[in-house]
């Protein structure tokens, strides 16, 4: 095993690590944290944690994509 293939095996881990994070972060115990009756910049507070949830994800899936194979 070479010290490249340890390092891609490395950034896998991370990028299914972030990935499962955020995966996390839209389940229900999540995201009853954010079911609130606030506005953010004139959203409800869910609604921006939705948001926030895709676009890291999408990220994220972008980024490993990137540094793929």
């Amino acid at each position: 095993m070479n010290a490249g293939s340890r390092s891609k095996g490395g950034r896998r881990r991370v990028f299914f690590v972030m990935y499962a994070v955020l995966a996390l972060c839209g389940l229900w115990p999540v995201i009853a944290i954010f079911n609130r009756p606030v506005l953010f910049l004139g959203l409800p507070l869910l609604e921006v944690w939705s948001f926030f949830v895709a676009i890291a994800t999408a990220a994220v899936l972008f980024l490993a994509e990137i540094g793929g194979d």
